[in-house]
């Protein structure tokens, strides 16, 4: 049982890493596209910002399950 919960919890701990990462270059890549212009370097880091507070609650959310 310890060792289950211990494997979860290592699973969930690395998609949470990965999370903002993924999901600001996904933004980024999508804003460029989109608008077809680059970002200037304030705008890139309250995107980043943004989705690193994101993680946060969702973090809480998979401690609490396990």
């Amino acid at each position: 049982m310890i060792l289950l919960v211990t494997m979860f919890r290592s699973v969930i701990d690395g998609i949470l890493f990965l999370v903002p990462m993924l999901s600001s270059i996904t933004c980024i890549v999508v804003y460029q596209k989109v608008y077809n212009e680059k970002l200037t370097l304030g705008r890139s880091y309250f995107l980043i910002n943004m989705f690193n507070l994101s993680a946060t609650p969702l973090r809480v959310f998979f401690f609490a399950i396990i």
